[in-house]
């Protein structure tokens, strides 16, 4: 997979061919732009829930029709060995809601800077 590829859906196109995000993969953004609608389409999708560990109201416009294709096609493989139904992956809202609480705790206990570094 080519993730130096964006996700673009063409909704309603007559006769354009596209049958999934997969075929309508559009080299229109780099690997880190795709992946921080990727992230922001999770979060999107923990705001949403009724019992979310976070909200973020930012997420869905983050997300974007590409951040939310490029879920649904990441979450269509199944994540185990001999699985046969796709899951959803907890790690982010986990993570989310962790760093959250530790930077909250930190701001609490009088800290004025703090620098996130990327992985």
């Amino acid at each position: 997979m080519n993730w130096n590829r964006a996700f673009k859906i063409q909704s309603g196109a007559a006769g354009s061919g596209y049958e999934s995000p997969a075929d309508v993969m559009i080299a229109v953004m780099d690997k880190l732009g795709m992946t921080s609608r990727l992230v922001a389409a999770a979060r999107e999708r923990e705001s949403n829930r009724a019992d979310r560990l976070f909200n973020d109201p930012f997420a869905g416009a983050l997300a974007g029709e590409e951040g939310r294709a490029m879920m649904a096609m990441t979450e269509s493989v199944p994540r185990q060995v001999g699985a046969s139904a796709p899951t959803e992956n907890p790690y982010l809202s986990i993570r989310t809601r962790f760093l959250d609480d530790v930077v909250q705790g930190a701001v609490q206990s009088g800290i004025r800077q703090f620098a996130i570094l990327a992985a």
